[in-house]
């Protein structure tokens, strides 16, 4: 049966294609965006496949920070992820 297509899987596939530094396409709050963050980063160690995990492949490693946005709604933050290994 075919994995359905989420968000989260997109956006693994795009960074994988990518090669650096990848922009999540959505905006979070300042908690948020630091729990997506360190989930992805932590999702090798722990091995659970969380809703923001889901389209991580297992081996693979992802390093990902968050950041203020430069223009845009005071509190809005962006997720950068990469494919470590």
């Amino acid at each position: 049966m075919p994995e359905r297509n989420s968000f989260w899987r997109r956006t693994f596939d795009a960074a994988r294609s990518h090669g650096d530094w990848h922009r999540v396409d959505k905006l979070y709050t300042r908690n948020t965006a630091a729990q997506i963050a360190s989930d992805i980063r932590r999702a090798h160690l722990d091995g659970r496949q969380s809703i923001r995990t889901q389209g991580i492949r297992r081996g693979e490693q992802w390093e990902a920070r968050w950041s203020d946005i430069k223009t845009g709604a005071p509190g809005d933050c962006e997720v950068w992820i990469r494919l470590v290994r």
